[in-house]
């Protein structure tokens, strides 16, 4: 199977020459394939989770309405994927941040702005609650930073690859890159005011995805950025470092038949979370609460809207947690934000999702505007706003 080509559309605008060039690849890929898909053999989850968020960075209704519908994208096609039974929530992941990285409603990945020496630079991340797999500082004309990173996860002598030498390898493993002309016409697809190569922005997108089979829940995550705009070189976020923006554990209690688990996604100012590391304190406390009493949201708020620079901080937190055992079964999405817009959406087969988005804190006139969410029962649809 031709993992990069099954669902990312080929890039649009491209000469004839290009394309053709572009598809004398397919043999290095179908290797590559075998290196980034897992599969699945189990067939459909019992129950699942998808969610996905376009970050925290939009400041205004058009950027929030363009993210909006790029987190809906994402979800549609994890909540595709992970129902068809043929992947793992680790393939179903990583392929929902790797269209989000090609998607022009979102700015992640390649097309991000540049550092102070003119360059593009992306981090990315994927990981399991028992490995992980990262790159930072990475060429941002690589098509995927995401799989660069998932390709880390598979190599037991490292977790983390970090600027040139990430580049080398991603090239090394046969990842696609885009340079000159294929840069620009790989991304002329539209939306030309959002237009990924041509605004300045960065932000950061993520993914989760939480599946059930024969009894045991498993779960993944990952995420992709251009990190800050205007960044020293080499600089690297929070998306790059485990516990800061992103982190996944899970406790499995067999004496009980019990499993708690719990996975936390950050968008904002990764110098502001670089020590506290909201994250992994996030899901920490989740997970030794119970859930039930679990009060860290202020925490998280102050870590948010830590000054960076004498500028205010800023950012928004999501986090899945799932709480079963012989009394209690539970599973939320928890929305903790500073900004005033924060786009994601969610899809699930779970009559006992919640959404908790804590009360917004910030002064000013900031607000919470919160993406659509769905949730799928038994072949009805019901969202709401």
């Amino acid at each position: 199977m031709n993992y990069e080509a099954t669902v990312i559309p080929e890039p649009r605008g491209l000469t004839l020459s290009q394309r053709l060039k572009d598809r004398t690849q397919n043999k290095r890929r179908r290797t590559l394939s075998g290196k980034l898909l897992e599969g699945n053999t189990k067939g459909p989850p019992q129950e699942h989770v998808v969610f996905f968020h376009g970050g925290a960075g939009a400041d205004d209704e058009e950027w929030y309405q363009s993210r909006k519908q790029g987190s809906d994208n994402a979800a549609q096609l994890g909540e595709k994927l992970i129902t068809s039974g043929l992947y793992s929530t680790g393939d179903v992941a990583v392929q929902m941040v790797a269209n989000a990285e090609y998607d022009v409603n979102l700015i992640a990945g390649i097309g991000s702005g540049k550092n102070k020496g003119g360059r593009h630079q992306c981090d990315a991340f994927f990981m399991y609650p028992d490995s992980l797999g990262a790159v930072t500082a990475i060429g941002g004309e690589i098509k995927n930073a995401v799989y660069a990173a998932k390709l880390v996860q598979n190599k037991p002598s490292a977790s983390i690859i970090t600027g040139e030498d990430a580049t080398k390898f991603a090239k090394k493993q046969g990842l696609t890159f885009y340079t000159g002309h294929e840069l620009t016409a790989g991304f002329n697809a539209g939306a030309e005011s959002r237009h990924k190569l041509y605004t300045p922005s960065s932000d950061t997108v993520g993914a989760i995805v939480a599946a059930k089979w024969n009894g045991i829940w498993e779960i993944a995550i990952a995420g992709s950025t251009g990190g800050m705009p205007d960044k020293e070189p080499g600089r690297v976020g929070d998306c790059g470092v485990p516990g800061a923006g992103f982190y996944v554990k899970r406790i499995v209690n067999e004496y009980t038949n019990s499993s708690r688990i719990a996975a936390a996604l950050l968008s904002g100012i990764g110098e502001a979370t670089m020590i506290p590391l909201p994250a992994a304190y996030w899901v920490q406390n989740a997970i030794s609460s119970g859930y039930d009493s679990y009060t860290g949201e202020d925490q998280i708020l102050k870590i948010l809207k830590t000054e960076v620079n004498g500028d205010p901080g800023w950012g928004a937190l999501a986090g899945l947690t799932i709480a079963e055992g012989r009394e209690v079964k539970k599973t939320s999405i928890v929305i903790l934000s500073t900004v005033p817009y924060f786009a994601y959406s969610a899809y699930s087969n779970l009559p006992n999702l919640s959404i908790n988005v804590a009360p917004q804190v910030t002064t000013n006139k900031s607000y919470m505007r919160n993406s659509e969410y769905r949730l799928i029962k038994v072949g009805t649809s019901l969202s709401s706003t």
